[in-house]
């Protein structure tokens, strides 16, 4: 593989070089090079530091606002139950009433009945 080729799968190929520049150069130069380039990479390491860092703290602040949430729903669930009990108890309640007006109304009934049948009996015609 050539230099441009294999270079060319890290990026730009310009950044990276064959090794020619460097025959040129004294042994200060290649270390003040060196030099530039971990500083170089020593920048990038503090960025994606400080990106991990970041993102971190979102992720702490995203995890903290979803356990606000459940424990939000648990209360929501909890009061529905609640909720739902006491609907329950007031519906068996308002069942029971029915049926008792229900049967005062055939004692109602029955009543009227039975006055209607000793009124006839008793008054002459």
């Amino acid at each position: 593989m050539s230099g441009f080729q294999s270079n060319s799968l890290y990026g730009n190929a310009s950044q990276f070089n064959d090794g020619d520049d460097y025959d040129n150069m004294d042994n200060n130069e290649l270390m003040q090079h060196q030099d530039h380039m971990i500083r170089e990479q020593d920048e990038g390491l503090e960025e994606i530091t400080h990106a991990t860092r970041v993102l971190k703290h979102y992720g702490l602040k995203i995890s903290d606002e979803l356990d606000d949430h459940n424990e939000m729903l648990d209360d929501l669930d909890d009061g529905m139950e609640h909720t739902n009990r006491r609907v329950k108890r007031e519906t068996e309640h308002v069942e029971y009433v029915s049926r008792k007006a229900a049967a005062g109304g055939m004692m109602c009934c029955i009543f009227l009945l039975i006055v209607g049948i000793l009124v006839v009996a008793i008054v002459p015609f």
